[in-house]
């Protein structure tokens, strides 16, 4: 039995001004799943982590794109499916 999908990201891009960081991320993360990101110094890993709780909407130059979707239960948001696109 395959686990729900908690969060999910499409296309989903960053970019420090004119460079970009992330280039067109699709992933679906499982409910109850163990997850891990790895890879080389540099790769992007934390970046990906700070667009998906959002700590790279407040650094100046920042532009995301793309959308992610989950039901992730937080004390600011207890909508199951919380959609958020990005422009």
């Amino acid at each position: 039995m395959e686990s729900p999908i908690i969060l999910q990201t499409n296309r989903l891009k960053l970019y420090y001004g004119a460079f970009e960081a992330l280039k067109g991320i699709d992933m679906q993360i499982p409910e109850k799943q163990i997850t891990a990101f790895i890879g080389p110094s540099g790769c992007g890993k934390s970046t990906f982590l700070k667009t998906l709780n959002r700590m790279n909407d407040l650094v100046p130059g920042v532009r995301i794109e793309g959308a992610k979707q989950g039901r992730i239960n937080c004390a600011k948001n207890r909508k199951p499916g919380k959609y958020r696109k990005y422009t």
